[in-house]
């Protein structure tokens, strides 16, 4: 990230780990360690906008907001504390079914 002079040290080379950067008051930079870092980064942002990704399956709605605000300088840095994460579905259970 040269460019912009910020460091990935602390997500290089790690797994599925990312960071949240705002480098100026227009530009709001997401970047990851790999390709799934970089989509938890994006979820991660979008979580702090109010949506959830139970919105579908649990039908947990947004709040609507006007404007969202970032200082210019914050910076999120997250890994996780697993290798493999996710979720489990049994879609032979009962309450899944119409």
């Amino acid at each position: 990230m040269k460019k912009y002079r910020i460091s990935i040290k602390d997500i290089k080379g790690k797994w599925e780990a990312f960071k949240i950067i705002c480098v100026d008051e227009n530009k709001l930079l997401v970047v990851g360690s790999d390709p799934r870092g970089t989509a938890y980064g994006v979820l991660e942002l979008s979580r702090m906008m109010g949506v959830s990704p139970w919105e579908w399956w649990a039908d947990v709605h947004p709040d609507k907001k006007d404007f969202l605000y970032i200082d210019k300088g914050v910076v999120t840095v997250q890994s996780p504390s697993v290798q493999y994460r996710g979720i489990f579905l049994n879609d032979e259970d009962w309450a899944l079914l119409p």
